[in-house]
């Protein structure tokens, strides 16, 4: 993918190509949004914000005449457009951030500000967002039992229920690691294109403060002594910031292994068993990350070489 990085460099007319294109052929592969967005990422680190807005603009542009002559629809096309730019603008403030002060932590927690922003205004606007996404589910699920051959016996509303709670804490901290997953991937491909060896390092190092990890635990703990919707919301918040400490597991990982010279193939059982098992290798990475906090297993790797 190097490459394509590479091409969106060459000047404003390439980076709108990649991102527009990438944003249309999106509705037939979604994955390549991604590649998109990290365009954006890969765009605002190099070369700055009023740039990177101007190429956004243009690439707003581009979608919105692309998918008009697609589709012959001006609200699909407006649709697409907002979608783009709303999935644009987060990466942006965080690869701004990163541009600035250099430091992958405060850009990772701008993300976790976005999101606990976005969730703190849901509740202003609407109160517990449970008994939407419960009337959400209850439309959408027996369409999926349906289509798979499965009857209507199968549909438990209890069950409807309980996913609703998790909905809105899945949907942020989801959010949370595609936006990451795009500033890593943009940041990964400025390293490789001008500063090799810098993406690394830089992760490797990777640690959040005190505060962060603080705040994360009061969160939780409000979920569990909280009750209605004071609770909902305190749980709600707290994966946002709990969700970023899963990055600092793995950079704690990545260190070691590269410190220790071990083998790569340690990482890659490491990231297919989280591919197999998610909520389980998150939890453990996640906590992992937290108790790096107060432990640095890295300096003290470090010490234990000298």
């Amino acid at each position: 993918m190097q490459w394509l990085a590479a091409f969106a460099m060459r000047g404003h007319v390439s980076a709108v190509l990649v991102i527009s294109v990438c944003a249309m052929l999106a509705l037939r592969f979604p994955p390549l949004a991604y590649l998109g967005i990290a365009t954006v990422a890969l765009v605002a680190l190099r070369r700055g914000l009023g740039s990177t807005l101007v190429i956004m603009a243009l690439s707003g542009a581009a979608i919105g005449v692309l998918s008009l002559l697609a589709f012959q629809r001006a609200e699909i096309s407006t649709s697409l457009v907002i979608m783009a730019l709303v999935s644009w603008l987060p990466v942006l403030l965080m690869a701004q951030m990163l541009r600035v002060t250099r430091s992958l932590s405060l850009a990772f927690e701008t993300a976790v500000a976005i999101a606990g922003t976005a969730i703190l205004l849901t509740y202003a606007v609407i109160g517990d967002p449970t008994s939407l996404w419960q009337d959400g589910l209850d439309r959408v699920l027996p369409q999926v039992l349906s289509s798979a051959g499965l009857s209507g016996d199968q549909f438990d509303a209890d069950m409807v229920h309980r996913y609703a709670v998790l909905m809105t804490r899945i949907m942020a901290s989801s959010v949370i690691v595609s936006m990451i997953g795009c500033l890593l991937l943009g940041r990964w491909w400025q390293s490789r294109l001008y500063n090799p060896g810098g993406f690394q390092t830089e992760f490797h190092a990777l640690r959040f403060s005190i505060r962060t990890a603080m705040l994360g635990v009061m969160l939780l703990a409000g979920s569990l002594v909280l009750s209605g919707t004071a609770g909902q919301l305190s749980s709600d918040l707290s994966m946002p910031v709990l969700s970023i400490f899963v990055f600092q597991g793995l950079a704690v990982a990545h260190a070691i292994v590269q410190r220790a010279g071990a083998h790569v193939a340690w990482l890659i059982a490491m990231y297919v068993l989280t591919a197999v098992a998610m909520p389980q290798m998150a939890l453990m990475l996640g906590l992992v990350g937290l108790l790096d906090v107060v432990m640095d297993f890295r300096a003290r790797w470090a010490s234990r070489q000298m």
